[in-house]
């Protein structure tokens, strides 16, 4: 029996592009400091767009933090990501 065939990741990205949220002229709106938590490897949103949104912000303070894996390992990045979040919120200081 064949196997169903597998959704395509490149198609549905390019589908949701074309109705995608203007997220460079909605930062404008933003009043607080910005974390922007990304990795390389993610397949779903281009690392590119990540440093992007992050070099685009002007309104404050601003960190990018760079972990690795796949778009939903997250998890996997605890030890980058939380010392991140901690040094943005002013919790580390």
């Amino acid at each position: 029996m064949p196997s169903p065939p597998q959704p395509n990741i490149n198609s549905a990205f390019e589908a949701a592009r074309a109705d995608a949220f203007d997220t460079k002229t909605s930062l404008n709106c933003i009043k607080a400091p910005l974390l922007v938590l990304h990795t390389r490897e993610d397949e779903v949103v281009p690392f590119e767009q990540g440093r992007e949104l992050y070099q685009s912000y002007q309104n404050g303070p601003k960190l990018l933090a760079e972990g690795k894996g796949r778009h939903m390992e997250y998890m996997d990045n605890l030890a980058v990501y939380i010392p991140a979040i901690k040094e943005i919120s002013g919790l580390e200081r």
